[in-house]
């Protein structure tokens, strides 16, 4: 009785290790980058807010992080310039950058409007972030409310 004992822990022993090892962290893994896509999309999406908010009530453009908490911006001490170009993405907490779109504000017509383009990057990340309808509806908004 004790030998069968034995065996059984064994074998439920190596099921869970293949469960904890194998398997969660494929599913952990894709739901994180959902998470991680729909962050930064959010960010992204209050980020033009805190942007146009502070040019609306200052009437200038200064340094992004005092603009916007956002993270996903390459460098946020960058000042932002009409017609340069910063790139923006998705950071993971293991410090890997994923730079998946590039913003700027630009002239179109009589209006400045922030542009939001995708990047080269072709990894899963940038992928799922650009195939996103979120990321379809930041792709142009006018700077002035």
């Amino acid at each position: 009785m004790k030998k069968g004992g034995v065996e059984g822990l064994v074998i439920i022993a190596i099921v869970l290790f293949v469960i904890f090892k194998v398997i969660v962290p494929k599913f952990k893994d894709g739901a994180g980058n959902q998470i991680l896509t729909f962050q930064a999309l959010s960010e992204l999406e209050t980020a033009i807010e805190d942007i146009r908010s502070y040019n609306m009530k200052y009437g200038n453009l200064t340094q992004i992080g005092l603009m916007t908490s956002a993270q996903g911006f390459e460098n946020s001490n960058d000042r932002l310039e009409i017609g340069k170009s910063y790139l923006y993405g998705i950071k993971k907490p293991d410090g890997t950058a994923y730079w998946c779109a590039t913003f700027e504000i630009k002239p179109d017509g009589n209006e400045n409007y922030i542009f939001v383009n995708g990047t080269s990057d072709n990894s899963p990340e940038c992928r799922e972030f650009t195939s996103n309808p979120k990321f379809s509806q930041l792709r142009k908004t006018k700077l002035n409310y």
